[in-house]
């Protein structure tokens, strides 16, 4: 894919060009045709747009407007809004643009007119319809459009006259030169922030697309990593990135017990069950005032490195409790999977029962077979309050214990302690266990005990 593209923008009395220049940024302001739009298609890329196209309701209206009255998508759109740091103006109303970092330069707002006017393009150029019918979100599009000849496709672009008066509209935002290239990105995510607005863009998909998420990526494991649904739209996600910002928040807490997080807002641990959307929020104050106190991306702070980096375990850690706690359950008070919320895996296929599953149920961060599925609210309790197996030594956050074998030696009393007195009396609803601070803090003397 091209980083650097040569665009014509219309410059005719009815679609004329404009210029607007503001506080360092440039702005240019037009229409392209066909054969530009797609050369964009091809450099441009939605890595910088917060979310990803997919194929669905509007789409299906653009390419309405596309196959009827072509003449009225200028009219009927808001086209493109580029960015890139350089936009170099050349002679006949052309553009030379760069896109050498994509995680700010592309497209910000438009996602939905790529796809829907580059699916048209494709079908037009006769392109499978069968390939295209399993076209679903933008990076199926892609490859399909990375496939095609595209000296063929420009060609039919420029030459097909209904193709060819296709007029889509854009905007061009640059740099003017005047900041540096951090404060451009800030002014970009800003931009691409407010744009995205209308459109209920969430908190976590944008904090995600300011880079506050990059550490996460780095400190989990690949297998995991690769499953979380960092940005809406991303193909065949099934974790949510909420979920693991959440968790990220356990090490946190115990900074926070420490009084090493004395600036930010209290984490509490019932948040990590009860309210994700708080802890996305937590997660973004933490990641920008470090931003602000460095003046760059980077996070130095060792203490904020070492906690981020135990993020590695805490799957495995997750897991280990899920597929363990109805044993240890079942030592307090057998019957565990007799709840009306629990299912179990019925291996013999041979029970009718509602409770009984014919298909062993997978973890939910490594897909292993398991024999309990149930809700998470019974384990998080306990599962949050590992903080208080984390201390700080020598300037780093680590384990006091070793943190599996300290939980095979002590789950048992764990769970005896927190069946006895709290979830008989909620009378086994895990709402109630996952939403109640009472039940986090008799959790934490629990496992603090365990360790003396």
């Amino acid at each position: 894919m091209s980083n650097n593209i040569t665009i014509k923008l219309d410059g005719d009395k009815l679609h004329g060009t404009a210029f607007q220049q503001h506080n360092g940024i440039n702005k240019v302001i037009g229409t392209v045709n066909a054969n530009n739009f797609a050369k964009l298609i091809s450099a441009a890329g939605l890595t910088a747009n917060p979310r990803k196209s997919k194929v669905g309701k509007i789409t299906r209206a653009i390419s309405d407007t596309l196959i009827n009255y072509p003449e009225m998508l200028v009219f009927r759109t808001k086209g493109l809004l580029i960015s890139t740091i350089e936009c170099k103006s050349l002679d006949r109303n052309r553009f030379n643009l760069s896109f050498d970092d994509p995680s700010y330069e592309g497209v910000l707002d438009g996602g939905h007119n790529m796809l829907a006017i580059g699916l048209h393009f494709l079908n037009e150029s006769g392109e499978s319809a069968d390939k295209i019918r399993k076209v679903k979100k933008w990076d199926d599009f892609i490859e399909l459009w990375n496939e095609q000849d595209l000296d063929d496709l420009y060609e039919l672009l420029n030459t097909d006259l209904t193709l060819s008066s296709i007029c889509i509209p854009i905007e061009i935002v640059s740099s003017s030169g005047e900041m540096t290239e951090l404060e451009f990105k800030d002014i970009v995510y800003e931009i691409s922030d407010a744009r995205n607005n209308n459109v209920s863009l969430v908190d976590e998909a944008m904090d995600y697309h300011k880079g506050y998420y990059e550490i996460l990526e780095k400190s989990l494991d690949h297998t995991v990593n690769a499953k979380v649904e960092w940005k809406p739209g991303d193909k065949d996600k099934t974790i949510n990135s909420k979920d693991i910002v959440a968790m990220g928040l356990i090490p946190l807490i115990a900074l926070q017990r420490e009084g090493k997080l004395s600036d930010s807002s209290k984490i509490n641990p019932v948040n990590i069950y009860s309210s994700k959307g708080k802890c996305v929020d937590h997660l973004g104050e933490i990641i920008e005032k470090e931003r602000k106190k460095n003046g760059n991306h980077d996070i130095t702070d060792p203490l904020l490195i070492s906690a981020f980096g135990m993020l590695g375990d805490l799957p495995k850690i997750y897991e280990y409790l899920y597929n363990q706690f109805p044993e240890a359950y079942n030592k307090t008070s057998p019957g565990f999977g007799r709840q009306s919320c629990v299912r179990m895996y019925d291996k013999d296929h041979k029970a009718n029962k509602d409770t009984y599953l014919r298909n062993a149920p997978k973890t939910k961060y490594f897909s292993k077979e398991c024999v309990y599925k149930y809700p998470d609210g019974f384990i998080m309790p306990i599962f949050a309050s590992l903080s208080t197996m984390m201390e700080v030594k020598n300037n780093k956050l680590v384990w006091k214990v070793e943190p599996f074998q300290h939980i095979a030696d002590n789950l048992n009393s764990w769970v005896s302690a927190y069946y006895h007195s709290f979830i008989t009396t909620f009378k086994h609803d895990p709402q109630k266990c996952g939403k109640t601070s009472g039940v986090y803090m008799t959790m934490e003397v629990h496992i603090l005990n365990s360790i003396k």
